[in-house]
């Protein structure tokens, strides 16, 4: 689902446990970055909790392709769900990247919330839906 950035806030705090995946991309970097951010507060994340967190990034994905999977299947000890923060800034999202991220997240729980941001996508990447 795509949301409006002015829409985004209210949004989240309405809909706060429908979904586990969230993707920020754009031309606008600071907006992303802000919109990000906003999401992070939003769900109260302490990004410096390595029980609660895993940081990945794009470069080490591309390299380590079952490092997102592993994580997913992280149980959080300590908290509900576990938090994974997926920064694709400094890649291009090729069909590898594409097809790493569709095959981690085939299998559907509720213990994980991905956080992914992305520089623009353009408009022909099949990553994102309209509705």
């Amino acid at each position: 689902m795509k949301i409006k950035s002015e829409n985004l806030e209210f949004y989240l705090k309405s809909n706060k446990d429908k979904h586990s995946i969230f993707l920020f991309y754009g031309i606008n970097f600071g907006l992303v970055d802000l919109l990000y951010e906003k999401t992070l507060d939003i769900f109260k994340v302490n990004i410096n909790d390595p029980f609660s967190i895993s940081k990945i990034d794009g470069n080490f994905l591309k390299e380590n392709p079952y490092v997102l999977k592993e994580n997913i299947s992280t149980i959080s000890m300590f908290s509900d769900k576990r938090i994974i923060l997926l920064n694709l800034n400094n890649i291009k999202i090729d069909k590898n990247i594409q097809d790493i991220l569709l095959e981690s997240i085939e299998e559907k729980n509720d213990y994980y919330i991905i956080m992914i941001k992305a520089n623009n996508l353009g408009s022909k990447k099949h990553t994102s839906k309209n509705h």
